[in-house]
């Protein structure tokens, strides 16, 4: 589930240098050049895992695609036990 995307700065002129981010459960990403910075706030909860074992701390809920990445994609999941 993406939340927002939202277009962040453009480099200078001639060179291509786009930020862009996306935000999801308590998860953001964005890229910088050829660079893709992940950000979580770890004193965030989302909740219990389904199995009950573990508390989520962010999730990109499945694989997601890497802004102005053709064909790349990112799946990440941060918890902690209960």
């Amino acid at each position: 589930m993406i939340e927002a995307v939202a277009p962040v700065q453009a480099g200078p002129p001639g060179r291509i240098d786009v930020q862009e981010c996306v935000m999801m459960k308590i998860f953001e990403m964005k890229v910088e050049g050829d660079r893709l910075v992940v950000m979580v706030d770890l004193s965030k909860k989302f909740g219990e895992s389904k199995t009950g074992k573990s508390i989520t701390i962010a999730s990109t809920e499945g694989n997601v695609s890497v802004p102005r990445r053709e064909g790349v994609k990112i799946g990440v999941n941060v918890y902690r036990k209960k």
